[in-house]
């Protein structure tokens, strides 16, 4: 999905920057077959899903080829939930990473509709770009969301806690629209640039190839850059 295929609005939302630290890279979610992981500080734990719970999981919704990620035991329970603003730190397709800077989510739930409400904030070319997706939650299966008016789906296949607190999360986004996301397209969000080492990402890619969301293509870590000014804005804008 280049440049042409993105769905991408300008936004003025997205103005009124404040110096902060950056990143470039467009999508990165989650998909999966097999495995979901569920990692806190060094520690991972999977379970595996057989292929009657992969076949129930994926009932009545698109397949893409990096399948059906499994939803960590953890997350909405002790981990929490996706509410709140994230970076986007690594990425699969990797020809993405560098269309793109200064890349964030804001992710707003609401326990009284279940749903999923996700922007997406960039910018390219000195253009900021804004887009989002409102999903709900499918079949009451937590940290599953479907668009009720088209095929896109997305989950959680990955959630973790680092020794100062800050969290990630891997989420994948599966839809008919173009060739990445009908590969299914896996994204690694942290709520803070702090932590990011070699050891950080190795774990985190460990888990997305656990979850089955490497499978097809490839996951890279994304640029962070200083050149980078931007804000979040209030989430669920």
């Amino acid at each position: 999905m280049g440049p042409a295929d993105a769905p991408i609005l300008p936004s003025k939302d997205a103005a009124e920057p404040k110096r902060g630290r950056a990143f470039s890279v467009f999508a990165l979610m989650l998909g999966a077959t097999a495995v979901a992981a569920v990692v806190r500080s060094t520690t991972v734990l999977s379970a595996v899903s057989t292929g009657a719970e992969l076949a129930v999981n994926g009932r009545g919704l698109y397949h893409c080829k990096n399948g059906y990620p499994d939803v960590p035991k953890a997350y909405d329970r002790d981990w929490g939930d996706l509410t709140g603003d994230w970076y986007v730190v690594m990425q699969n397709p990797a020809d993405q990473a560098r269309e793109f800077e200064c890349d964030r989510m804001v992710f707003d739930m609401r326990k009284d509709d279940a749903r999923l409400r996700q922007s997406m904030l960039y910018e390219r070319e000195g253009t900021d770009y804004y887009w989002n997706v409102t999903q709900a939650e499918y079949k009451d299966r937590t940290g599953v969301w479907k668009d009720t008016e088209n095929q896109f789906w997305s989950s959680v296949y990955a959630v973790g806690t680092e020794d100062d607190g800050s969290r990630w999360v891997g989420w994948y986004f599966c839809g008919p629209a173009v060739a990445a996301t009908k590969k299914g397209i896996s994204y690694i969000l942290k709520d803070s640039t702090d932590g990011l080492t070699k050891s950080f990402y190795k774990k985190a890619r460990k888990a997305a190839n656990a979850a089955g969301v490497n499978d097809y293509g490839k996951m890279v870590e994304v640029d962070i850059e200083d050149s980078c000014d931007y804000t979040f804005p209030t989430a669920g804008v």
